[in-house]
């Protein structure tokens, strides 16, 4: 626990092996707020991983993303990150308590994708979105996307994991295991970009609608090979009330290769904010919306695979 002078600590909201997030007040103006410490920050030198965050938020404000109020040092020297607290429960929680209607998911999933729309506007990579991370107020379906202490910029050079030591496979990639890209886990010699928090998106959304991760594997390697080379169950088809476009949605923004996925969260945005209009409009989605046609990336992707040397990939795989 660390101690600062100029607030009053709450309650202990979040510890993990990276951070500690406390809830606080400031004895002069009232006002609530709340305060993240890293492990072991960097307090000379290179940047602070407290002021990397400061600095990426205020690149991002606006609705769905809490306001960096401040960066603090405690009463030892180390930064302390000063953030707008945020009243709701975790979308893990939200889920838990009960089958959410379609009106309230397309509600909360419109809002986590225009946040992660102006996130990518910004050339920035979130790179941790779970239903941890993820507020809902269940009275007002308020959404907001929480913790950019992994957040990156776009083309930035990747390391395996945050760059602490972690004796597991699971510690050592960046971001909660159920959630991650294929990408992500480091095994398929790619980059990430947008597209991997598209399917981080898509996982989280998932978990929304059926109450649980899109697979329930116990060990690492499973959820790994499970992201690598499986598909899900059709949230559809476990939730017969779900409209298929709804369905098919989430299951477009978890395909396996970033090709086959949205391109862009504002491609995205566009669908759901068309399902909600229609849900609202005649009570229902029209089973042959079509999806992703209002989707275009904002830069040229270019396939990993090779075109137009069928007969000497085979001569090579003979050889082989």
């Amino acid at each position: 626990m660390f101690v600062t002078e100029r607030f009053i600590l709450g309650n202990l909201l979040h510890k993990s092996a990276r951070s500690e997030v406390w809830a606080a007040v400031c004895p002069r103006t009232r006002q609530e707020l709340v305060l993240k410490q890293y492990a072991y920050d960097r307090v000379e030198g290179a940047e602070s991983r407290a002021g990397r965050e400061f600095k990426l938020l205020q690149m991002v404000a606006g609705c769905g993303i809490p306001r960096a109020l401040e960066l603090l040092t405690d009463v030892e020297g180390t930064p302390v990150l000063a953030l707008e607290r945020v009243s709701g429960l975790t979308l893990k929680s939200w889920a838990g308590s009960g089958a959410i209607s379609v009106d309230a998911f397309l509600e909360v999933a419109i809002q986590l994708a225009a946040a992660l729309a102006r996130v990518h506007d910004a050339r920035l990579l979130h790179r941790d979105v779970h239903p941890g991370n993820v507020l809902v107020d269940p009275a007002t379906r308020t959404a907001t996307l929480l913790d950019f202490g992994l957040a990156r910029p776009l083309g930035t050079a990747e390391r395996f994991g945050d760059g602490s030591s972690a004796s597991s496979l699971s510690q050592e990639i960046a971001g909660v295991l159920p959630y991650v890209s294929p990408e992500q886990t480091g095994r398929m010699n790619r980059g990430i970009d947008s597209r991997s928090d598209l399917y981080s998106l898509g996982a989280t959304l998932y978990h929304a609608l059926v109450g649980r991760a899109p697979f329930q594997y116990g060990d690492p390697l499973s959820l790994i090979h499970a992201h690598m080379a499986k598909l899900p169950d059709a949230p559809a088809a476990l939730r017969p009330d779900l409209p298929p476009a709804v369905s098919q949605i989430v299951l477009e923004l978890m395909q396996k290769e970033p090709e086959d996925r949205y391109q862009t969260a504002r491609g995205l945005l566009h669908d759901l904010q068309e399902c909600l209009r229609q849900l609202r409009s005649t009570g229902r989605i029209d089973e042959t919306f079509g999806i992703g046609e209002a989707d275009a990336p904002l830069y040229p992707l270019f396939t990993k695979n090779m075109h137009g040397r069928a007969a000497e990939i085979e001569g090579l795989l003979g050889a082989l």
